[in-house]
């Protein structure tokens, strides 16, 4: 996985940690997460998201945390209702889908639970932005505005 927000770029190992540039540009890793058992992640990848300085997480550990990009210092960590399928950050907030448990969006400087949906009826949902608003599509092609 890797993100880039157009001056500064990060990468992630899949679930298990990220990694990114020191002083000289090198990659050094920042974090790495606690659960290593790949029966246990069942296929999950992790997903990353890279935005003004600020790496958004979402871990093997069943959390979804931000970093400062510079250090790796954690600048808040919640806990997922289950694995997160996608991220997307708009006007502040930070939208998520999780497995087996519905769509989220949570203050992007926070962590704090701003929006929620219950959705256990198809595979995965992905945010994506139409006309400057969140919309989430489901993998069987169809769409959900969440306000």
């Amino acid at each position: 996985l890797i993100a880039f927000d157009g001056t500064s770029a990060v990468c992630a190992q899949g679930p298990g940690g990220w990694h990114g540039p020191d002083a000289r540009g090198q990659l050094q890793p920042r974090f790495q997460a606690k659960e290593k058992d790949p029966r246990k992640l069942g296929g999950f990848r992790g997903r990353l998201a890279l935005f003004e300085g600020r790496v958004y997480y979402a871990h093997a550990d069943g959390e979804l945390t931000c970093f400062e990009a510079a250090t790796g210092n954690v600048i808040w960590s919640v806990k997922t209702p289950g694995f997160v399928h996608s991220l997307k950050l708009h006007e502040g907030r930070l939208w998520y889908s999780a497995r087996d448990s519905g769509l989220h969006g949570v203050d992007a400087a926070t962590g704090k639970m701003e929006w929620t949906r219950p959705r256990r009826d198809v595979e995965a949902w992905t945010p994506v932005l139409r006309e400057n608003r969140v919309l989430w599509w489901s993998s069987e092609g169809w769409a959900i505005q969440p306000e």
